[in-house]
């Protein structure tokens, strides 16, 4: 008969593709404002002024933001820099 294992209660999730860019994408945002903080520069994260889940933020091909993702970040940083 097998002994019992006493295991600890773990949780997990599954990053997949989507899930493994947001997390470099979270540490190269987290890095850049160690950088920024170090040297007494504003840091703004323009991620928050895009939704991620909004393709239409984004261009048809490639990483980059459409028109209206572009109008999105436009007003976030002028309304940051005011």
């Amino acid at each position: 008969m097998k002994s019992k294992k006493n295991y600890k209660k773990v949780a997990t999730i599954d990053l997949g593709s989507n899930g493994i860019r947001m997390l470099i994408s979270n540490l190269y945002k987290i890095k850049l404002k160690e950088i920024a903080d170090k040297f007494s520069i504003k840091f703004l994260d323009g991620s928050l002024a895009i939704d991620q889940d909004n393709l239409e933020d984004y261009a048809p091909k490639g990483s980059h933001l459409s028109k209206d993702g572009y109008k999105k970040f436009a007003i976030f940083l002028s309304k940051e820099i005011e």
